[in-house]
């Protein structure tokens, strides 16, 4: 998300069964004065609990339960509102961006998202953003809670002897180094490597040695059964019994391949016989028909020629039964003549036919017996092959196999054998493994130049302020602090000039969020910056150094909101006519007693 112009806080509202009570705020300085108890630092505190704090800013006795806060994004407006005692925190959006609707005030919730992320995105972050929250490079998102110190400075928090930027629980300095990264130069550590920590090392080991243990079992088990194959098989030299097997085997496939060739030739004999028996046999039908026929024409031409004879001895006085003439003998005999030809004729058809057909029989006769012999033939090849050639082939391919198991066999208790030793190798790897020292250090992924503008603008901001010693003061990397001629803060000072000096420090980091940073956060508070000075310290800040940080304050305001809560009796005598200027009297003859209208100090 592109942000155009810098957001700003608005305006604050509470709300209850009093009447409401509101503060606006400008864009740069707002100043809020007055005495103590008139609830300036509650508004710090009702800040603070919209971003997700659990804190509650007020009591419940003062008959306020609502807190609500408009912000100012590019023209547009994000309201938060949060009830005491709630976790729920409702938006209102007119930026597209951000959805309107319930949040969650803490960052782990299944059915709401994190109010974080309405923040995070009013900086121009898009979430989901994870940092680095250990030496052991773990991560975990960023919230705007993880940097908050660096821009929201509770009234407990001014005159801290520690580092005013670093989170004070120890486990928390981590992220929130990984944040201001993510913040300054946008590093992303969504790719970085997690280093393992010791519980998780052992684990690891724990686990990988459970599994390299098992699988040994198991291959032991699988080793010890092909070792009882191999005692069961035992043989010298099997390589040479799989040679002289495989000969044998070949031998008795080529014997089976010319006797499977024979087998088909004596088939192709058969089946050539039985189709010249087939052609025979209609052959011999064929002479059976014609000798029928033949037997048929003898029969009527030797009843005429005896018809005929019959006839010739009674020619000269019979009558034709037909015509009732007397039948001429000259005529009867040409006739007798002609149908003794025929019949002669045919007695010589009917011999030849005859000869044809035994000869037929006699040739069909050696077929059938030759067919016979073939069929034989047929019947012994087939014997060998399914009785003695088969089954001699298939006890010599197994047993080939098998002794080709017992080399398989052989070659996987070696390879076993080379897998377990590698695995028991690895066992031992795993418990003379060294841990890797590698930690992950933030401060080391900061840029020189980080270190030197904060130097540089500790001391710029000093020499504004009139401190003499300005240009002893550095930023020192391993404190994460400011430090004056190499020595700690509260080396010289007291309370009073230590909450000076963090407002500093706090200042020095806001002037490279404004100038450098890729994300920055758009407004700081500081609650009661001259602290020491209200709790009766020594006064070991002087005057003139307490108006120069108020000028300093107004002639940054270009640098975003700044929000600064001060007592009256310490404010410096300025011109504050050109700033948002709030004052609580405690007064209810003149102005605005506190912030929460009806609720006094008793």
């Amino acid at each position: 998300m592109i942000i155009m112009e810098a957001p700003y806080l608005k305006k604050l509202t509470v709300t209850g069964s009093h009447k409401k009570s509101e503060i606006n705020f400008n864009k740069g300085l707002n100043i809020i004065t007055g005495p103590s108890n008139v609830g300036k630092t509650c508004i710090v505190k009702c800040i603070d609990y919209l971003t997700g704090s659990s804190s509650l800013p007020f009591s419940t006795s003062t008959h306020y339960n609502t807190i609500t806060l408009e912000i100012s994004v590019d023209d547009k407006l994000v309201i938060l509102s949060r009830t005491l005692e709630e976790d729920n925190i409702t938006v209102k959006s007119t930026l597209p961006s951000i959805l309107s609707g319930k949040y969650y005030s803490k960052n782990k919730s299944k059915n709401k998202e994190p109010i974080s992320n309405v923040w995070l995105q009013i900086f121009g972050i898009v979430p989901p953003v994870e940092v680095v929250r250990n030496k052991n490079f773990k991560t975990q998102k960023l919230g705007v809670r993880t940097f908050i110190n660096s821009w929201i400075i509770h009234e407990n928090d001014m005159n801290r002897p520690t580092s005013i930027l670093l989170p004070q629980i120890p486990n928390q300095q981590t992220a929130y180094l990984s944040a201001l990264l993510y913040l300054l130069y946008g590093k992303d550590f969504s790719e970085i490597k997690k280093q393992e920590s010791a519980e998780e090392r052992k684990i690891r080991h724990n686990s990988v040695k459970n599994y390299i243990s098992s699988k040994i079992i198991q291959f032991k088990e699988h080793h010890d059964r092909l070792t009882q194959e191999l005692d069961e098989k035992s043989i010298l030299d099997i390589e040479t019994e799989i040679e002289q097997l495989s000969e044998k085997l070949q031998k008795l496939r080529n014997n089976l391949t010319n006797t499977n060739s024979q087998h088909e030739n004596l088939l192709q004999q058969i089946a050539k016989i039985d189709s010249e028996l087939s052609e025979k046999s209609v052959l011999l039908n064929r002479f059976n028909e014609l000798s029928s026929q033949y037997q048929s024409d003898f029969n009527r031409l030797s009843f005429i020629v005896e018809s005929h004879n019959e006839l010739a001895s009674v020619a000269d006085t019979a009558l034709c039964p037909v015509c009732s003439s007397h039948i001429n003998q000259d005529s009867l005999e040409h006739h007798l003549d002609s149908f003794s030809d025929e019949l002669a004729t045919l007695v010589s058809k009917i011999g030849s036919l005859n000869q044809t057909n035994t000869d037929l029989q006699q040739n069909i006769s050696v077929l059938l017996e030759s067919k016979t012999n073939l069929e034989q033939q047929k019947q012994r090849v087939s014997a060998e092959i399914d009785n003695i050639l088969l089954p001699d082939e298939k006890k010599l391919s197994y047993k080939i196999q098998q002794y080709k198991s017992y080399i398989k066999a052989k070659s996987d208790i070696e390879t076993i054998n080379r897998l377990v030793e590698n695995w028991s190798q690895d066992i031992d790897d795993l418990e003379n493994e060294k841990a890797e020292k590698v930690e992950y250090l933030p401060k080391e992924e900061y840029s020189a130049q980080f270190w030197q503008y904060m130097t540089k603008n500790i001391q710029s901001i000093l020499a504004e302020c009139s401190f003499d010693k300005a240009s002893f003061s550095r930023f020192d990397r391993k404190e994460f602090d400011i430090t004056l001629m190499s020595e700690k803060k509260t080396a010289r000072y007291g309370k009073g000039f230590i909450a000076y000096l963090n407002t500093v420090v706090v200042l020095a980091l806001r002037k490279i969020f404004s100038h450098q940073a890729q994300y920055k956060p758009f407004f700081h508070i500081f609650d009661t910056p001259l602290l020491g000075l209200d709790e009766g310290e020594k006064n070991d800040t002087p005057e003139s150094m307490q108006i120069a940080l108020f000028e300093y304050f107004k002639s940054s305001a270009h640098e975003g909101q700044l929000i600064v809560i001060e007592n009256s009796r310490n404010l410096p005598t300025l011109n504050y006519n050109d700033i948002n200027y709030i004052e609580f009297t405690k007064s209810h003859s003149y102005g605005r007693y506190g912030f929460l209208n009806g609720v006094d100090d008793d």
